[in-house]
Formats: structure tokens, sequence, C-alpha cells
């Protein structure tokens, strides 16, 4: 049982996680809650009621706090519309239940969130990965961190067998996020898959003091989005490069029935600083079309930004849906900021489901013709996949001398 914040005008929520054995304290007004930061809780529970905007704002508060990130959110919207829900997670709650209120569905959603293992920061025992000359699994001689994110760490490393250069990433401790151990392990799975140079190549899979790891080619260079910061945009003629690249990446992906759901300028690596010669990194979200999106009911994953309108309206997921988010990569690389940059959040998300973004003038036919299809909300008006992209590519170039684009 746990420590429940339950902030509701209505006493039936309270009524019944007090039935199930919770403690509850009850607060009618979302504007006084912030005097119960400081008590102990398990969990809060927040309906949106008469007053919506203090109800998000509450969720965003805790979400700043350092000691409340962690804490489970469960917020009880109004209706039933899909603008309330997103709204919702993308204040920060862990959990959107709609009205009118299901008891039976409140106390499941609670006791599961109440029974999810927390993250736990890492034991002081494993710092000395992080450290110059730590030698990883007897192998891997570990030089410099090249990157981090939420679920794992990249070294660039040595392997003391070969005398190669290697990147070795390792996931959080295994027995403490399980979703990260699987996060690691689809990551793998895919890499094992796919042949293309586009992608880094799989050198070992393997568990090591908690940890699962992979040791992976090691691609020298910026990332995009890096890059653009750095040498500023790209012109047509290199933008079609990057388009030929990352579309033979997608193509392999699709001939082993996978579909990588975060492509974005982040997670496309530049060998050699070489916008022709890019390798697209990250398969954490890789999964086949007809797997779930959600690694939870009820929370999208990917980059807002990036993700193709079908991910919010919950339609089927496929190929089409990584050139969306293609068409845009090739936008940012070629006007230096994503579409609607006035944007943010969940109006940004709304404003890629609602409405096609324009390829600016400067961009020259028939590239711009084409990221306009890339970038359609409509699926059906994009390629039917990335051979269909390659065929057109190689039509234009074959017919047009490269396009003949930037004259």
């Amino acid at each position: 049982m746990g420590s429940i914040v339950c902030v509701d005008r209505e006493p039936a929520a309270a009524s019944a996680l007090k039935r199930r054995g919770h403690a509850v304290t009850q607060i009618a007004d979302p504007g006084t809650a912030s005097a119960f930061f400081e008590r102990p809780a398990d969990l809060w529970l927040i309906h949106e009621a008469a007053q919506p905007a203090a109800a998000l704002q509450l969720v965003t508060r805790i979400r700043g706090r350092q000691d409340l990130r962690e804490i489970p959110i469960v917020f009880v919207t109004q209706g039933s519309d899909e603008a309330a829900v997103l709204r919702a997670y993308e204040a920060g709650a862990s959990a959107v239940l709609t009205s009118p209120l299901s008891p039976a569905q409140l106390v499941v959603r609670t006791n599961r969130l109440l029974s999810a293992p927390r993250e736990i920061e890492p034991e002081p025992n494993t710092e000395a990965r992080f450290r110059p000359g730590t030698l990883w699994h007897g192998r891997y001689v570990l030089e410099r961190e090249i990157g981090s994110g939420g679920t794992a760490t990249v070294y660039r490393a040595r392997d003391r067998k070969t005398g190669e250069a290697v990147a070795v990433k390792i996931a959080q401790l295994a027995e403490w996020d399980s979703e990260s151990r699987e996060r690691t392990a689809r990551e793998a799975k895919s890499l094992a898959q796919v042949t293309c140079p586009q992608f880094p190549q799989l050198k070992r899979f393997s568990h090591f003091k908690g940890h699962d790891y992979m040791v992976l080619e090691l691609i020298e260079g910026p990332t995009l989005l890096d890059y653009v910061g750095t040498y500023g945009v790209v012109d047509a003629r290199t933008a079609v490069d990057l388009l030929l690249g990352l579309s033979l990446a997608l193509y392999d992906l699709t001939e082993h029935g996978l579909v990588h759901r975060d492509l974005k300028p982040a997670n496309v690596v530049l060998r050699d600083c070489d916008p022709a010669d890019p390798v697209l990194v990250d398969f954490g979200l890789t999964r086949a079309p007809d797997q779930d999106l959600l690694t939870d009911p009820d929370i999208l994953v990917g980059t807002i930004g990036y993700m193709a309108p079908e991910y919010v309206r919950g339609d089927a997921i496929g190929p089409r849906s990584d050139l969306f988010s293609l068409g845009h990569v090739l936008l940012f690389a070629l006007t230096g900021e994503r579409a609607f940059p006035g944007l943010h959040g969940f109006d940004l998300l709304q404003q890629l489901a609602l409405e096609t973004a324009q390829v600016p003038e400067h961009v020259p036919q028939p590239l711009s013709s084409l990221l306009q299809r890339l970038i359609e909300v409509d699926p059906d008006k994009r390629p039917d996949g990335p051979l269909e992209l390659l065929e057109v590519l190689a039509y234009s170039v074959a017919h047009s001398r490269k396009w003949h684009v930037g004259r």
C-alpha cells in the first residue's frame, strides 16, 4: 500500500483508494497543493475537475522539483478527447485516465505505478567505469565518454585483443531498470540483422557487472545536429547525398521488417564529418511495424518535431512513418530549424498532425517536390516506402545529372 496525495474536489477517488488500504490525503484546490510538496508521498492523483489550467500547472511544478521528479502522477481529465490526454502527458503525467472515472481502473493503474521499480542512481562502486583507463570486461580499455542518454552511456574504447578503436555502449544497471535492458537487447538484435554501412557494425553484445553492453564500430564524426550548429545549413546538392545515404539505411531496415521510429538530427552521425556518409544510430525504439508504438499503453515514444502524424493519431505505423521523419530531418539540414519553429510541446505535436509543413522556396526542384511528398500529413501521399524513394532518386540522378541542384 502507498501514501497518496489526491487533488480532487469530489471524494469518490479518494474513497476508492482508501478502501484498498492506501493512506490518502485529499486536497480540493490545486492552488494549495504546494503546501504538501514536503510531505512524503508515493504517488499524486490529480483530477482536472473545474480547474484544468491549475491542475496541469501542478503537474509541471511537481516535475520541476528534483526531489519529486520520479514520483508517479496519475492525471484524470474532464473529458475523453485526445487533446486533453496529450496535454497531460506533455505536462509530465505518468498515466492519464479519462472521465467518467472507473474506480476499478483507477485502483489497478495506481497499484501498477506503486509497484513499478523506481529508477535508482548507480551505487558508488559503479563510478569506476567513468574513469579513463578502466578495463571493461577484461578486454576494452575505456578512453573517454563520447555520448550519453537516459538509458545508456557510450565510450570510446580500445579493444586490447585486436588493437582497434571501438565504441562501448553501456546500459544502466539491468537489475534496476528492466525497460533499459529490454531497449538495449532490442537495439542489439536490430543491429545484428542489418548490413548496410549506414549503420554501426555490432561486434559484441554481452553483460558485465550488472550492465548489458554493446561493442560497436566506432563512427568518428559529429551528429547532423552538431554539424549544422557548427558549419551551418547544407546546400541542395549535399542534401541529396544525405538523403540518399539515409534512404539506403531505411531500405535495409524495411527489408528486415523494421521501422526505426526515432529518426532525428541527433541520431544521424556523419562519418568523418561527411554529409554524404550518414550513419543512423540509436535503435532502442526500433520495432516491427505491427508492434505497438507504446512501451506503456498510454505513453508516446519518439521525438516531438519529427514524429509522423500517425503516431499521434494511433494509426498504423510503417515505413512511411520513417519517411515523414526523414523529410523533416532534411528540412532541418536545409534550413537549420525544425518545422513550425514557434511551437513547442503539445502545440507542435498537434500542428504536425494537422498541417503539412511547406518546403522553403529556396530549395530547388525536383528536390523540393520530393521533400514535400515526404512530409505530407496523409501517409498515402508519401512514397510507398524507401524502395520507391530510392527509385525516384535513381531516376532523377540518371536523367538530371544529380538534378543540377543548386545552380
